[in-house]
């Protein structure tokens, strides 16, 4: 209601938040705080304006008449009781909600599980079996059975609502052929899909995301027999077995079946994939339309992780291919533009009407890293075997870190793969280290820019080793690829898209700087010409690859002819030689060691250089 005319109304708004008292709205480019009687749900009975006169705006709205909160359901008549129950309760707050999502956590606690909420959730995940006849029942006649669990998660969106989610699944350890099933099913690559966004962002286009629900129902039919026992929600007689028509969440060849299902459909609508990432599909503009305008030939991409979709292209691949996509498979969620993607936080950058690139980050995955409090008794004393719940905190802190820095942190990255090193036996001050790991990373935020490039572009490979400074004489080495504009001078700064990293030691022992870095160069620059490769599937380009060493002596024996004393590098060396020969690598170039990129990865130091490329995107 109008705050002047209180039997008045402003007109629609969106609800965009929620606390106990008060409801934020967002209406006419303004966020207003209204109480909750000031707030009506169109559609509702007894809840339109021209249903309240001046007084009965003090009343409390509720969910329905006489509605009250349900008790939990034990049998599957008061289960559909109460979803029908929760449907009225939540009429009130579902229209004109801010549908972002801010939290999703899986709920392990049962107690929490049993209400109408999660009835709905196990009820739709039932419904889901049955309506895409995932099973059939039959006669229980001595049949190896494999037994069934609930998974539960619960998200929470900007506006308080909360969305819970039941799967049913299927205890695949029990599978009495588990040992001769094939579970293999290819995801995008993490670099893979930083080249994508790249790709995608030298082309000006809008990145999408797309959501297959139920992703693993709509699988091809199995070619085993598998017996499921029914779960007691269902209500099956005690005879009735369920015998599965397809592989479902749990079964080890579940992610399989359904991949090799997306994939056949993929290629029957003109979708090419490559061998360097299976899960990586893409259509030319000659298969969408008959027109060559543009940079190069791609008309669309498609990046395939489980169950989650990435793709970006011209008009007609949203209307020719993604169209018929959605109509073949379920879908969910979608987003375009801004959303989290394999835990990546991806933005479209464009301002005033002009397209400026993607940034991806993971501020808030990094923000909830657990941090470990130390023990007063463990201060100033001796280092022990941390305990089995420590050892438990160790391995989630270290595994939480290395997610962060294989995605978007090769800042930390050195320091996180130090920790890992000790993640099979760690002690009370490895423990102290990793909280001191998770305290910087939380400090420092970054933001990876994949800016519209202009081509002609270049890789440029960032190669380096630190020399026997980790135990048993193993030396730690990394490498950074970017791909940048291919500018006049190479003194010229020069905007780049960080494509992928690796921070690692070194295959073998080796026994001088000299063939530490060789050894290195060597797995960089087949990285390197793998992603090229890749590249030019995709766009036709043909892209030089530069690579970058410190090791004045790595660079003199690759241009000079000069003598080799050990033995087993000069395999290694003659291969670099030979890939510049093959026109597979462009050259290899000095640089200083202040200029090294990739130094950062290979020790453990402040990362200002390697900071500061990041954060303006610009190379020197």
């Amino acid at each position: 209601p109008d705050s002047k005319n209180i039997a008045g109304w402003r007109g629609p708004a969106v609800v965009a938040g929620i606390d106990d008292t008060v409801i934020q709205v967002r209406h006419g480019g303004q966020y207003l705080r209204k109480a909750p009687t000031h707030v009506r749900v169109p559609g509702l009975p007894g809840h339109g304006p021209e249903d309240r006169d001046e007084d009965d705006l003090e009343k409390p709205v509720s969910g329905g008449d006489g509605v009250g909160v349900p008790k939990p359901a034990t049998t599957l008549s008061e289960l559909l009781a109460n979803v029908e129950a929760a449907k009225a309760l939540d009429r009130v707050m579902m229209v004109g909600v801010d549908d972002r999502i801010l939290t999703k956590e899986v709920v392990t606690d049962r107690t929490l599980v049993r209400g109408p909420l999660f009835d709905e959730a196990r009820l739709t995940e039932l419904k889901s079996w049955t309506d895409k006849a995932v099973y059939e029942p039959v006669e229980y006649t001595g049949q190896e059975l494999i037994t069934t669990t609930w998974v539960y998660t619960l998200k929470t969106f900007v506006s308080g609502k909360k969305k819970a989610k039941a799967r049913l699944v299927a205890r695949g350890f029990q599978d009495p052929m588990l040992a001769d099933v094939d579970g293999y099913a290819p995801t995008v690559a993490r670099g893979t899909l930083r080249l994508l966004l790249a790709v995608i962002a030298v082309h000006g286009w809008l990145p999408h995301t797309i959501d297959v629900t139920t992703a693993f129902l709509n699988a091809k039919p199995l070619d085993r027999d598998v017996y499921l026992r029914p779960p007691p929600e269902a209500d099956e007689r005690k005879e009735i077995v369920w015998r599965m028509v397809v592989a479902v969440y749990g079964l080890r060849d579940a992610q399989k079946e359904w991949f090799e299902t997306v994939r056949e459909y993929l290629f029957s609508m003109g979708g090419t994939s490559h061998p360097n990432d299976s899960a990586v599909f893409m259509w030319t503009k000659d298969s969408l339309i008959m027109s060559k305008e543009g940079l190069d030939g791609l008309g669309g991409v498609l990046a395939v992780h489980v169950d989650d979709f990435l793709w970006a292209g011209i008009s007609e691949f949203k209307t020719k291919i993604i169209k018929q996509i959605k109509q073949r498979f379920p879908v969910g969620e979608e987003s375009s533009g801004e959303f989290v993607y394999t835990g990546l936080h991806v933005k479209t950058l464009i301002e005033n009407g002009e397209y400026l690139g993607i940034e991806v980050q993971q501020h808030d995955y990094v923000e909830g890293i657990t941090r470990h409090a130390e023990k007063d008794e463990d201060v100033g004393q001796p280092p022990r075997r941390c305990s089995p719940e420590e050892h438990t905190k160790y391995r989630g802190m270290v595994g939480q870190l290395a997610w962060a820095t294989g995605m978007t942190r090769p800042d930390k990255a050195f320091e996180t793969n130090m920790l890992a090193a000790k993640s099979n036996s760690p002690t009370t001050h490895d423990l102290v280290k990793a909280d001191k790991v998770v305290q910087k990373i939380q400090r420092v935020h970054v933001t990876l820019k994949y800016p519209k490039l202009k081509p002609p572009l270049q890789w440029i490979t960032y190669s380096d080793a630190a020399w026997a400074n980790l135990d048993q004489g193993h030396t730690a080495g990394g490498y950074i690829l970017c791909l940048a504009e291919l500018t006049g001078k190479d003194s010229d700064a020069t905007r780049f898209a960080p494509v992928t990293w690796r921070c690692k030691r070194v295959r073998r022992v080796a026994r001088s700087t000299f063939a530490a870095e060789t050894l290195v160069a060597v797995d960089a620059m087949d990285e390197s010409v793998a992603l090229n490769q890749l590249l030019t599937w995709l766009t036709g380009w043909t892209v030089p690859v530069n690579l970058r060493v410190d090791c004045k002596s790595l660079h003199d024996h690759i241009y000079k002819s000069k003598g080799c004393t050990e033995k087993r590098l000069v395999v290694e060396l003659e291969s670099i030689k030979q890939a510049i020969r093959n026109e597979d690598i462009n050259r290899v170039d000095w640089v200083e060691t202040t200029q090294q990129l990739a130094d950062a990865l290979t020790k453990k130091m402040t990362p200002i250089h390697l900071l500061r490329v990041l954060r303006t995107g610009v190379l020197d």
